[in-house]
């Protein structure tokens, strides 16, 4: 029963993370981490409330689990986006304040050392996002698990 909620609510929350992420990353892609730690967080509540389960432990493995959909379904939106960033910063005929955009007369190089640097930046943010969506869910899974319930 609680492998069906931690994909249900993993994928919802991801799925809407990963559009709002979409918008986000290309502006700044620091906010990522941020997103998905909320977007764990709920997943990880609304598991652990829909679950009924009798042990905290059982309500943090299932909050970890709905985090890591979550996070991993919004990881691939950042993938989009942060391609997307690079993309449009390549275009751009305006000069990036932050850094050297190479030209399309540069060498070949100089550019595929652009886009593996900027897309290292957005996966490392990325992966930590992961982690902290993770860390949330399990975090806010085994706190509103209530052990003190009564079965009659």
């Amino acid at each position: 029963m609680a492998a069906k909620l931690e994909l249900k609510f993993g994928l919802l929350l991801g799925l809407a993370g990963l559009f709002l992420i979409l918008i986000i990353t290309p502006i700044l892609a620091a906010c990522a981490p941020i997103i998905m730690l909320f977007a764990g967080g709920i997943a990880g509540y609304l598991t652990a409330r829909q679950a009924d389960l009798p042990l905290q432990s059982m309500g943090a493995r299932a909050g970890a689990l709905a985090g890591l959909v979550a996070g991993g379904t919004i990881i691939i939106g950042q993938t989009f986006g942060g391609f997307l960033a690079l993309a449009i910063y390549h275009a751009s005929i305006f000069p990036n304040l932050l850094t050297y955009t190479p030209s399309p007369a540069d060498p070949v190089w100089i550019r595929a050392f652009f886009y593996s640097t900027g897309y290292s930046v957005v996966a490392c943010f990325g992966f930590v996002g992961v982690l902290l969506s993770v860390l949330a869910g399990a975090g806010v899974g085994y706190v509103t698990t209530n052990p003190y319930r009564f079965d009659n």
